[in-house]
């Protein structure tokens, strides 16, 4: 019965709308540009071209999967092969990057605009592109990881432990977790403890006010997979490693809370520990201001 929830889960993502979402677009840019000579800037969209990056450039560049990639140094770039990389199999399933308001937010500096653009975006309904899960940013339906994965979800259930089981595709159990927290961290070396590449994560919560501490009927699962390529990174790990990466993780807690969030905050300002580079001073400000802080 898990499995065939899970599947009609699959299926309805994958019917989901497609937006007009380019493949590529600009995050920040210093010395990069096209192959005919046009430098490119912040929030440029780019679908098949070829980009050079001078000596002392810097590019980084978000995926339509909502994975950032960075370059720096004398480096030709070739947007169709990276593409190749980094779309997931089967086609087009979606992402959470996909169903966000886009990377145009992180550049509004005023809290009022900040309001008006996203009620622009997603209207006066419950905005459930997140569905259930913060971190990492789901794609094509699932959790990826390519090391120790840190699981994050919503914080809808005040009051309420949660158990988190681990199986296979067979239903059988590999971990149990019992958390009284949003947070739960799972070892690559649990995830792979059987050789496989595929595994179930299940959330079920567990009323602490009942005295016997009773299962309710909620159930939420995760196909939890190893990243589809090794040809590029997994940004979204337990451990962040770029400023890039640091960036967009605070980006999608921002985006779940609407507001201060200090998981938000701590992650804006890894990025400026990762990098000098003036521009994640700037997003760190902007988030700040479009905050209210």
């Amino acid at each position: 019965m898990r499995l065939f929830s899970l599947i009609l889960f699959c299926v309805f993502y994958q019917n989901l709308p497609a937006q007009n979402i380019p493949v590529f677009q600009v995050l920040f840019a210093e010395k990069a540009s096209l192959s005919n000579g046009t430098p490119l800037k912040s929030l440029d969209k780019l679908l098949d071209e070829t980009i050079h990056v001078a000596d002392s450039g810097y590019l980084v560049l978000i995926h339509e999967m909502g994975i950032p990639v960075e370059f720096s140094g004398d480096t030709t770039i070739i947007l169709n092969e990276i593409h190749s990389i980094l779309k997931p199999k089967p086609k087009e399933m979606g992402s959470s990057y996909q169903r966000s308001v886009g990377a145009d937010y992180l550049f509004i500096s005023q809290e009022v605009q900040a309001k008006k653009y996203r009620l622009s975006r997603t209207g006066a309904v419950h905005d459930d592109r997140l569905v259930h899960s913060i971190y990492p940013p789901l794609i094509n339906s699932r959790i990826y990881f390519d090391d120790d994965v840190k699981i994050v979800w919503q914080p809808n259930f005040p009051g309420i432990q949660i158990e988190v089981k681990l199986r296979n595709l067979f239903d059988e159990e590999l971990a149990s977790y019992k958390v009284d927290d949003t947070v739960v961290l799972i070892s690559k070396e649990d995830l792979i403890s059987e050789g496989k590449n595929c595994c179930i994560l299940s959330f079920a919560r567990f009323d602490d006010k009942k005295q016997n501490r009773r299962r309710t009927n909620y159930e939420y699962s995760f196909l939890v997979t190893n990243f589809y390529t090794g040809k590029i990174n997994f940004p979204y790990s337990a451990k962040i490693k770029t400023p890039a990466a640091a960036l967009m993780a605070g980006y999608f807690y921002e985006l779940a809370s609407w507001g201060v969030s200090k998981e938000a905050q701590a992650h804006y300002e890894l990025a400026t520990q990762l990098s000098d580079k003036q521009f994640y001073k700037e997003m760190l400000s902007n988030y700040l201001k479009r905050s209210g802080q």
